[in-house]
């Protein structure tokens, strides 16, 4: 290893100026998700959900009332769900309400048909959303057993209500409940980030082993004294500071907001950590087997690209089809946030996604660590 302070010494030359990027780029991510902690709107008015009626009864026409006069929920009218699902894909709408057909049947029954609820990444506005049907709901209740589950006197108990301008019981917001989902939204947005930003810079650990196969430093490690362990240790150890870089002062930053994501802060950076260990081993790899600077920019864009969508790093893929989801599998970013799941809901234990990632990455070391050792027994450079 004596060899090694002179190579760290050489390649962290060669890399300061991705470095100095790296680092600006961080803090630059972490202000950014502070401005939206303390500009994040903590009023459900406003908000614009999707609205499909299939019972068409007396009893959705008061709720359609309380949504948008006791409210002050914008809504937007359809029949078809597929455009309203298309609507909230592309986030014109924050979430859809379908009143399913014969809900005012199974209420005046004392059965249950619930009004179905479908978000997707808006957290703090499905919350309380979904806090204000549930409190609707029970009142409704109460009504029907007051109309003595009569169709008609629920109707004119309801045009009473509507009248005197007595609102249904409207559950007051918890304001430490919103604080904690708009954090949860914020986390993800940061991870998010720090997860396509991490794949994005390793490029320049893949190319600074490309530039060293042009050069023939396999040719020199060969005759000289340096050791193949040596020469990709160095290149690892600077790969592993770039993603510190990256992420060290964007969570320090985020810690010191004061928010909370249900997630420990140690615990996020043990995930960010083993995660950048799998990025720096696939980044040696694509070094090691790309033929051209070009096609290690392309394999790395698409791979950030294409593993960030599969893997839920732009938005929830609870809604896709099941064989995006089963994709999804394959990525890290999937099991990062099957981790953030598992600590935010305490469902789960988190040990078994970050063990995958582990393993990965292992995998991505040992597959480098063979081509390097082929190419310079080859010495084809």
């Amino acid at each position: 290893m004596k060899n090694f302070p002179a190579l760290f010494k050489g390649c962290f030359s060669r890399s300061k100026g991705i470095l100095t990027i790296a680092a600006v780029v961080s803090i630059a991510i972490a202000l950014l998700i502070i401005s939206i902690l303390n500009t994040s709107d903590p009023e459900l008015i406003a908000i614009k959900l999707g609205f499909v009626d299939r019972d068409r009864s007396s009893i959705s026409a008061d709720f359609e009332r309380y949504l948008t006069d006791d409210l002050g929920i914008v809504l937007v009218y359809s029949d078809n769900i597929d455009e309203m699902n298309t609507s909230l894909v592309e986030k014109r709408i924050s979430g859809i309400i379908e009143i399913p057909s014969g809900f005012e049947a199974a209420l005046l029954s004392g059965k249950t048909n619930p009004i179905l609820l479908t978000f997707m990444g808006d957290y703090a506005n499905e919350a309380f959303t979904r806090g204000y049907i549930d409190s609707y709901t029970q009142s409704l209740g109460v009504l029907s057993m007051m109309a003595g589950n009569d169709a008609a006197a629920l109707s004119d108990l309801l045009e009473q209500t509507a009248a005197n301008n007595i609102p249904v019981k409207v559950t007051e917001k918890e304001e430490t409940l919103l604080k904690a989902e708009t954090d949860k939204d914020s986390y993800r947005i940061m991870i998010s980030f720090f997860m396509m930003f991490s794949f994005i810079m390793s490029i320049a650990i893949a190319t600074m082993l490309f530039s060293d196969r042009m050069a023939g430093t396999y040719r020199r490690i060969k005759a000289g004294r340096v050791t193949s362990f040596e020469y990709v240790l160095s290149v690892a150890v600077i790969g592993a500071f770039m993603m510190l870089l990256i992420n060290g002062p964007s969570l320090v930053i985020y810690a010191l907001s004061g928010s909370d994501p249900g997630v420990p802060y140690a615990a996020t950076a043990g995930l960010i950590a083993v995660f950048s260990i799998f990025v720096v081993a696939f980044g040696l790899l694509i070094g090691l087997v790309m033929p051209s600077n070009g096609s290690i920019i392309a394999v790395m864009i698409a791979v950030t690209t294409i593993s960030s969508m599969l893997g839920g790093a732009w938005f929830p893929v609870d809604l896709a089809p099941r064989a995006f989801q089963v994709l999804g599998y394959v990525t890290p970013q999937h099991w990062f946030f099957e981790a953030v799941n598992a600590w935010q809901t305490g469902a789960g234990n988190p040990a078994g996604p970050t063990l995958i990632i582990v393993l990965a990455a292992a995998l991505c070391f040992v597959l480098a660590g063979i081509q390097f050792t082929v190419n310079k027994s080859l010495s084809r450079i």
